[in-house]
């Protein structure tokens, strides 16, 4: 306890100047992010890290988050080619880890194409605005389900969650990242905050579950050991990956047609 204690200090520590400041910092935090995230993944998937394909995820990544949106549709595809090219290339790379590599090169590019424009359009509360809907539900479902969790959630991928523990998670987190953009992003759209404080708590929930899902699949306990106690990057930000990417597309949705 007290490391993970220590090792949270030491994550707040470090990303909370990035996420207030934006900036250099912010690029130099977002780039090591989806650089470790890269690495993360294939390290679980293969005993050898592939330098190559490890080169080529990062191009992706990076010329999907560089181009404007109508060109970042048209690169998912080709990189859907790259990778079965490897697939058919080498025995190593099977269709299911060239699958579960698609995927997070998917879920990387649109969480860093988020941040950009959460940055772009509205600043840094807007991002506190989403951390907070993230972890305040991680926090309030770890404490109502420590003190109050009886019904198991899903015990097929995550046996210690529980339906008490998950529902008091969202109330939680709801009302925390909504108060908090009530009064700190006036500019909001206030249908537009009530939907995402009400929508994130839960797709921040799915997020963790589905990550579980990968390292079940993958038989691994986490994704790394960056942070001793916490594990690896991608075990701490899974729920927020999902929450960014609901986030992006919302906004998309309900925002910028209008």
């Amino acid at each position: 306890m007290k490391q993970r204690f220590i090792t949270a200090l030491f994550i707040l520590a470090l990303t909370i100047p990035p996420l207030a400041m934006g900036g250099i910092l912010l690029d130099a935090l977002v780039a090591a992010f989806a650089g470790i995230a890269m690495y993360e993944i294939l390290k679980c998937l293969f005993d050898r890290l592939p330098v190559c394909l490890y080169g080529a995820m990062l191009t992706a990544v990076a010329s999907m988050v560089m181009v404007d949106w109508t060109v970042f549709s048209s690169i998912i595809p080709l990189v859907l080619i790259v990778l079965f090219g490897f697939c058919v290339a080498h025995q190593d790379y099977s269709v299911d880890r060239i699958s579960i590599l698609f995927v997070f090169v998917v879920l990387v590019s649109f969480t860093v194409r988020s941040i950009r424009l959460i940055y772009d359009v509205y600043g840094p509360f807007v991002m506190l605005h989403i951390v907070l809907a993230t972890y305040a539900t991680d926090t309030g479902a770890y404490f109502c389900g420590r003190f109050f969790g009886k019904h198991k959630l899903n015990e097929r991928i995550s046996p210690k969650k529980t339906i008490e523990g998950s529902v008091g998670g969202w109330f939680f987190g709801a009302a925390l990242s909504f108060v908090f953009g009530y009064f700190m992003i006036p500019e909001l759209p206030f249908g537009f905050l009530l939907m995402t404080s009400l929508m994130m708590p839960l797709i921040g929930q799915l997020g963790d579950l589905a990550f579980s899902a990968i390292k079940r699949h993958v038989n691994i306990k986490d994704f790394g050991n960056i942070f001793p106690g916490h594990g690896g990057v991608l075990d701490r930000i899974d729920s927020l990956i999902f929450n960014l990417i609901l986030w992006l597309s919302l906004y998309m949705m309900f925002v910028m047609v209008m």
